[in-house]
């Protein structure tokens, strides 16, 4: 069986001036590959999650690992950062840089960084390197974080909340390119609130409900939330 690119044990989190736990005593695995989807109303605790994984929020108690590394190894913190790329919703761009120009100020920050990748997407999106980011649409916008988080290489991608502001044809090819790169080995943890995100995509999915999660799969997840309407 593979090691788990990330091992979570009695994770507990709380924001700051509050009792209640977002998150109670959480523990799970990833594993090399997957798709693991992360799902649940408004304000559970999705985005607490992938932010407290990318080491912007630090738990309260217990440990998240990935590869090896503790996110509260501050010595080795770097390693940590290093083996992922997180994406947000509401993540911004510098408008004034040109494509050309964003990816060649923060590749450098990733040892594995393709330049040969980069190309490629850059012909696939049909993207002009030279265009200006603050030219794009929304949706071309979280495709160039897509495309500049696939050229680093990393062994695993974050992906928190972006599908909602794709049009159609954006979200089939995003669901498409995370599909690809799984295939070859990359993790992507997809953290959405829209159920038809992860039906017949995600391999895993995890359901976070008051502080709890509850392990399901991408074709029982409409039956899942019939149940909690009913």
């Amino acid at each position: 069986m593979k090691n788990p690119i990330i091992k979570i044990t009695d994770l507990e989190y709380s924001y700051p001036g509050y009792e209640k736990r977002i998150l109670n005593k959480f523990s799970q695995e990833v594993y090399p590959g997957e798709i693991l989807g992360v799902i649940g109303k408004n304000g559970v605790g999705k985005s607490t999650l992938m932010r407290l994984i990318a080491s912007i929020h630090q738990p309260l108690s217990g440990t998240i690992v990935v590869n090896g590394v503790d996110s509260l190894e501050f010595e080795k913190r770097r390693d940590y950062l290093l083996n992922f790329v997180y994406l947000a919703h509401d993540k911004t761009l510098q408008e004034d840089f040109t494509l050309k120009q964003y990816c060649h100020i923060y590749s450098p920050l990733y040892p594995n960084y393709s330049k040969e990748t980069e190309t490629q997407l850059m012909e696939r999106f049909e993207f002009n390197p030279d265009d200006k980011i603050s030219s794009l649409s929304t949706g071309n916008k979280m495709k160039v974080f897509l495309l500049f988080a696939l050229a680093t290489r990393v062994r695993m991608i974050l992906v928190d909340e972006i599908t909602a502001v794709l049009d159609p044809e954006n979200r089939e090819e995003f669901f498409h390119m995370v599909r690809l790169y799984a295939d070859a080995g990359v993790t992507f943890i997809v953290a959405t609130n829209i159920v038809e995100d992860l039906n017949g995509f995600a391999d895993r999915v995890w359901v976070i409900d008051t502080g709890n999660l509850i392990e399901t799969t991408a074709e029982n997840l409409k039956g899942h939330f019939k149940k909690k309407a009913a």
